[in-house]
């Protein structure tokens, strides 16, 4: 459909086992994601499928942005399924979404045409419905800004913060005003000083990156985000059955627990093939957070469904 979307393999290709990974945003980069310690650690055991949707970190091409709607990029998420799987001896193929890629894994699985060929998914801070995630955030940050304001902490500033929830008792899922908010915060992470940053001004001269992966990224964010508003999967996840790992941060304020444990709730999974865990100490991104955590959660899940 227009878009030229580049696909970076990486990791122990002779395991059989290959996992698509879905990245953030909306607008985000599947290819920097592979700047992540906790995704490096799962190269180890498995092939990760790195990916740029449409419209996001190094796509190209010259697609239309009448494009940018849940089934295209449903469908683009299915292209490269199958696209692995005519490329590689795949024994084992599972499906991993983080935050806007958590949602877009959820509406593949629940509402694509090649679920069955996947063995298990994993979603880690995704959200089902963005409405019920971005009011559940709203409540964390107010919940936070309470605790500020009574530490005394930058109180004449949150006090702004405060009168702005009060002034917006809704807010739209694509409201960037809000997560600039959340970022003042620990909601994206608990613990920054835990994360080192990956040296991105080298990186922007460096293969596979280019300096447009940097200069595209508010851009495509911005570009993106009217994906948000219509992602509401309350009435299909009822109806799947496949293997769902459901992931959360406990600190989490972009898309709080409580999202994770309603999306778990829904699910018409067995329950003998769904897991819910919140991780502890870590906020919306437990890759960079807490990697050995995060890679012991998804291969513990994952070996089930790797014989």
């Amino acid at each position: 459909a227009g878009a030229d979307m580049p696909v970076l393999v990486r990791g122990n290709l002779d395991s059989g086992v290959f996992l698509v990974a879905l990245h953030g945003g909306p607008g985000g980069s599947g290819l920097a994601m592979r700047l992540s310690p906790g995704m490096r650690l799962l190269e180890e055991d498995m092939a990760v499928v790195y990916w740029d949707q449409r419209f996001s970190g190094m796509s190209q091409g010259n697609p239309s942005e009448e494009t940018i709607t849940i089934p295209e990029y449903v469908a683009d998420t299915e292209a490269i399924i199958a696209m692995v799987q005519q490329a590689y001896e795949v024994d084992k193929l599972f499906v991993y979404g983080h935050s806007w890629g958590g949602d877009l894994a959820l509406a593949t699985l629940a509402t694509g045409t090649r679920a069955d060929v996947v063995d298990a998914w994993v979603v880690d801070g995704g959200a089902h419905d963005e409405w019920f995630a971005m009011a559940e955030s709203r409540e964390w940050m107010v919940n936070t800004i309470d605790g500020y304001l009574a530490d005394g902490i930058d109180a004449e500033f949150w006090a702004e913060v405060q009168d702005w929830y009060e002034d917006n008792p809704v807010i739209a899922p694509a409201n960037l005003e809000h997560y600039s908010y959340v970022s003042r915060t620990e909601g994206y992470y608990y613990d920054i000083s835990s994360y080192e940053e990956p040296p991105v001004v080298e990186l922007a001269f460096a293969s596979p990156f280019s300096m447009g992966i940097y200069r595209n990224d508010d851009w495509a964010l911005r570009l993106n985000l009217g994906l948000l508003n219509p992602m509401d999967l309350n009435d299909e996840l009822p109806a799947v059955t496949a293997p769902v790992l459901v992931m959360g941060g406990e600190h989490d304020g972009a898309v709080p627990s409580t999202v994770a444990e309603e999306i778990y709730a829904l699910l018409g999974t067995d329950p003998e093939h769904k897991q819910l865990t919140i991780l502890p100490e870590v906020a919306h991104t437990p890759r960079d957070e807490a990697p050995e955590l995060f890679v012991e959660t998804i291969t513990s899940f994952l070996e089930d469904y790797e014989r």
